[in-house]
């Protein structure tokens, strides 16, 4: 840490740790909320089945979002365009 970096840079540090158990957490809460959502439907209203397929589907779809938001990207930032123009 003594390199100047900010403490939450280093993969060790323990809030870094932190953030990725609440990620963690996040994406099992978005695969299995959206199925027991579907199950309680399910009972309430006797479409067994389709609440519960239908929610875990919900659910597989948005943690894969998630997922793909949450992994870094290997391309450079982009440069704002020049303001020269070429007659």
């Amino acid at each position: 840490m003594a390199t100047g970096s900010p403490p939450d840079s280093d993969p060790g540090s323990e809030q870094q740790q932190f953030r990725m158990v609440g990620q963690a957490l996040s994406l099992g809460a978005e695969l299995v909320t959206p199925a027991l959502v579907g199950w309680w439907l399910d009972q309430q209203y006797g479409w067994a089945p389709f609440g519960v397929v239908s929610g875990g589907a919900l659910g597989f779809v948005l943690v894969i979002i998630h997922a793909l938001r949450l992994t870094p990207t290997d391309k450079p930032p982009r440069e704002p365009p020049s303001e020269k123009r070429t007659p």
